[in-house]
């Protein structure tokens, strides 16, 4: 009997020459190991191996992994087998909080996450009305249309895309419609996608600039399900989270974004790759004096050192080594709208 294995087709941007290389990558479950082949120069790129960066539940359409410093992003089953045993498993479906849930966002992510699913896509949005009746269009003739569009523009909503087996009631169990008095259709679910999550031409970015600090949580956290307690322990302290988005970082923007650390701290290097293994969310944070106070809250970079001098922080809670400490957060005041704008101005735009 042959030894089970799954296949996907994955894209890496070349920078130098311009252009998407796609592979045919080959995961093997008995041992974690991929293998990848180059399919335009059918060249075998890499020998079977073990990554420690690929993880079997990473591998699902849309996301982005990293091999060899290499972001990957994956695009299609590669095979007829690999599609009839994952598809069911790795169902879709868009979900919305209006602005009337937001206070408790950690625990419905957290719901999210211990109900099996994962957050591959995420945004938060301010919708005007004719943005709101564009997008849910297709249900007009609803007798709950009105209150349903006044839903989507009372406020910052958070979009996002779920993945996981039977999706869809899943999220109708932990929310269900009662957000926007109707449920929402394929078709209507399907605009939300396109126009917020994958090309953002509609909805206005939510962050103020303003008194605010950055928050990344990394991959480390985010691959474990642990970001809702992440954003929980973070609202529970009173701030407030006025943008958040999930972010796949290449290895050019990880070494940009943290290039202050360059030559200053002797990780920087193991820091970059951690930001490149795997999605993060980014957070604008506000409170009165939000640039310090949420720095001490985040504890010192060192977990071991939180739990002994800091117990109650961020790094002390989540943290378990100096890379893989739970969160990023704004270390210098002067520091904090040049992070903001990072996320919110340029890699929100890309």
């Amino acid at each position: 009997m042959s030894e089970e294995r799954f296949c996907f087709l994955a894209d890496w941007y070349d920078p130098q020459a311009a252009f998407n290389r796609r592979y045919q990558l080959l995961f093997y479950p008995s041992d974690g190991s991929v293998e990848l082949f180059e399919i335009k120069t059918k060249r075998h790129f890499l020998k079977r191996c073990r990554i420690d960066t690929v993880n079997f539940a990473d591998l699902f359409i849309g996301n982005t992994i990293t091999i060899l410093a290499r972001t990957m992003k994956i695009v299609e089953y590669g095979d007829v087998y690999t599609s009839r045993n994952l598809s069911s498993n790795q169902q879709k479906t868009i979900a919305v909080l209006v602005h009337g849930h937001l206070s408790k966002l950690g625990q419905i992510i957290d719901s999210v996450y211990k109900s099996g699913l994962k957050i591959s896509k995420m945004r938060q949005v301010q919708l005007n009305s004719q943005d709101a009746y564009h997008l849910i269009s297709p249900q007009r003739h609803d007798q709950n249309f009105n209150v349903c569009t006044n839903g989507l523009t009372e406020g910052p909503i958070v979009v996002m895309e779920l993945i996981g087996s039977d999706a869809q009631n899943k999220w109708k169990n932990i929310i269900g419609i009662s957000d926007l008095t109707m449920e929402l259709s394929s078709e209507t679910l399907a605009k939300l996608n396109e126009n917020l999550l994958q090309s953002r031409k509609l909805g206005k970015n939510t962050a103020v600039y303003s008194d605010t600090t950055c928050c990344v949580i990394k991959p480390h956290l985010v691959s474990s399900g642990m970001t809702g307690g992440v954003i929980y322990e973070i609202q529970k302290a009173g701030y407030d989270i006025t943008a958040i988005m999930a972010v796949n970082f290449t290895k050019p923007n990880a070494e940009e974004f943290l290039e202050v650390y360059k030559g200053v701290l002797q990780e920087y290097p193991e820091m970059v790759e951690e930001l490149i293994n795997g999605t993060c969310i980014a957070l604008e944070v506000k409170s009165q004096g939000s640039r310090g106070t949420f720095r001490e809250f985040c504890g010192p970079h060192d977990p071991e050192i939180a739990r002994t001098l800091r117990p109650g922080t961020l790094r002390a809670l989540f943290g378990s080594d100096k890379i893989k400490n739970a969160v990023h957060c704004t270390d210098l005041p002067e520091d904090s709208v040049l992070e903001v704008e990072y996320f919110f101005r340029i890699l929100d735009q890309m």
